[in-house]
């Protein structure tokens, strides 16, 4: 997707989609239960047969970590092998703090060319408005990357040792 990151990933596994579903529900723990559970699971959401939709359960100072992605699934099965299509997107609170953003950058914007068709010298908020929209493209993309790529490593060492990753274009 343009406006927001997103990774769209197939894993082919030599596991059926029992077994898939079984090894993911080992580490993933419901929701509901997840404020009284005493050990870090890999994995907090749910999931069965049909798929998954699935979140980390990082915390730092008892807050949830916002920024981490949502992940969703299924799992269908071509001759002996599985393939798990995965979606991994932004949490809703990370995306309005992405829009947010931004729309502070285009004020910025809209002041420094309102400022500039006035005085023709005043590039002041223009220059801010361009390095905030580069600062927080940066930020908030290499942010949600780099924790999209812990997740795809664990969920290939979670399918085996065998299943390869394809993105999906």
């Amino acid at each position: 997707m343009i406006l927001f990151p997103s990774r769209d990933e197939a894993i082919v596994s030599k596991m059926s989609p029992d077994e898939i579903c079984e090894a993911l529900s080992a580490v993933t723990i419901p929701r509901k239960e997840y404020r009284f559970w005493k050990k870090k699971p890999e994995f907090v959401g749910e999931v069965n047969t049909a798929g998954f939709k699935v979140t980390h359960p990082e915390k730092m100072y008892n807050i949830q970590l916002f920024a981490l992605p949502v992940v969703t699934g299924d799992i269908r099965m071509k001759g002996r092998i599985s393939i798990i299509s995965i979606k991994i997107r932004m949490r809703w609170n990370m995306s309005l703090c992405y829009v947010l953003w931004h729309l502070a950058a285009a004020g910025f914007m809209l002041k420094g060319i309102l400022a500039f068709h006035a005085d023709r010298s005043d590039t002041y908020f223009l220059y801010w408005a361009g390095l905030m929209l580069c600062c927080g493209q940066w930020a908030f993309r290499s942010i949600f990357y780099l924790s999209a790529r812990n997740t795809l490593e664990k969920m290939r060492k979670l399918f085996g040792k065998d299943s390869k990753n394809y993105t999906i274009s």
